[in-house]
C-alpha cells in the first residue's frame, strides 16, 4: 500500500489548489481524480461558457452596429466554427488536459473514483493507498428533477451542452439561476428560439428582485421568453421533439422543443465515495 502525507480526492480548481500548496511545504500528495485536471470549470464550465458568451456577445455588439453609427452588417454565426472555437481555447486554457506537468512536479495521481475502505485508507481502480490527512474536493454535478418522463425523453445538462454538435432549433431551459439564464441568453444570441422555465416566482432567485426584473426585460428584448412560478409534471416524446407539461395555478401549458437543458441546481456526487 502507498503511503501519502496528503490525498486530495477530486482535481478541479480546489483540489489541485490545496495539492499545489501542499507541495510546496514539501508534503507528499497523491492526486485521485478522473483522466484530465481542472475539473468542472475547465471543461464543462467557467472557460468554455464564458468562451461561447464571449463569441455570443461579439455577435450581438455586431447586430447592433447601427446603434454605433456603423453600417449594418448582415451575419449567419457558423455554430460548426463557434464550437471549434470554444474548443481551442479550452485546449489552450488546460494544455491539452494532460497529467505529465503535474506528474513532472513529483504527484502521484490515480485516475479514477476513490472509495474509503477506512478513514485514511482509499481504493481506486485496484490500488489502495493511505493518506494521513485527506481532503475531499469533488465539486458538483447537476441536480437532476425527478419529473416524469424526463430520462426517457433526455435531456442535457451543462455538460453536454458545451459539445453540442448543432444548435438546437428550440431549447427549453428548466431552471433560471445562472446557469440557466447564462445558457438561455447565449444560445439565443445564436439564434435558437430559447423558453426557460422556472418554479419560483423570479428569476436568479438568490438576487434582488429589481436586478431579477431588469434582467428579465432585457432577455425578452432579446427574444428569451421566460415563464416563471410554473411546474414541470412531465415531458414526452413527440416524434423528434419532446413535450414538456406545466401547470400554472390552474392552467396546463406544454412547450414543444427541440432540447431539454436542465440547469435546476447542483449537488455534491459523493454516493460512490462511501462516506460512512
Amino acid at each position: 500500500m502507498s503511503q501519502f502525507n496528503l490525498v486530495v480526492i477530486g482535481t478541479g480548481a480546489a483540489g489541485l489548489i490545496v495539492a499545489a500548496e501542499a507541495k510546496k511545504k514539501g508534503i507528499s500528495v497523491a492526486l485521485v481524480g478522473n483522466d484530465r485536471p481542472g475539473g468542472d470549470c475547465s471543461y464543462y464550465g467557467c472557460v468554455p461558457t464564458k468562451t461561447l458568451i464571449h463569441t455570443a456577445k461579439v455577435l450581438h455588439y455586431i447586430r447592433r452596429a447601427p446603434e454605433y453609427g456603423l453600417p449594418r452588417v448582415d451575419i449567419q454565426p457558423n455554430f460548426d466554427q463557434i464550437m471549434a472555437h470554444m474548443h481551442r481555447v479550452v485546449d489552450e486554457v488546460t494544455s491539452g488536459g494532460s497529467w505529465e506537468p503535474w506528474e513532472k512536479q513529483g504527484f502521484t495521481v490515480y485516475k479514477g473514483t476513490g472509495k474509503f475502505v477506512s478513514p485514511h485508507e482509499v481504493a481506486v481502480n485496484g490500488d489502495q493507498i493511505r493518506g494521513e490527512k485527506l481532503v475531499i474536493a469533488v465539486g458538483t454535478e447537476s441536480a437532476v428533477p425527478p419529473i416524469e418522463g424526463l430520462e426517457d425523453a433526455g435531456y442535457i445538462t451543462n455538460v453536454e451542452a458545451v459539445a453540442l454538435k448543432r444548435l438546437p432549433q428550440r431549447l427549453l431551459v428548466l431552471g433560471a439561476g445562472p446557469i440557466g439564464m447564462e445558457f438561455a441568453q447565449l444560445f439565443a444570441r445564436l439564434e435558437s428560439t430559447v423558453t426557460v422555465l422556472e418554479m419560483g416566482d423570479q428569476i436568479l432567485p438568490k438576487e434582488d428582485k429589481e436586478v431579477a426584473d431588469l434582467l428579465r426585460n432585457y432577455l425578452k428584448d432579446e427574444g428569451v421568453e421566460v415563464h416563471t412560478g410554473l411546474r414541470v409534471e412531465k415531458v414526452e416524446k413527440d416524434g423528434d421533439a419532446k413535450v414538456a407539461i406545466a401547470t400554472q395555478d390552474d392552467r396546463i401549458l406544454r412547450f414543444c422543443v427541440d432540447e431539454i437543458l436542465v440547469a435546476t441546481g447542483r449537488r455534491a456526487p459523493i454516493e460512490k465515495l462511501a462516506l460512512e
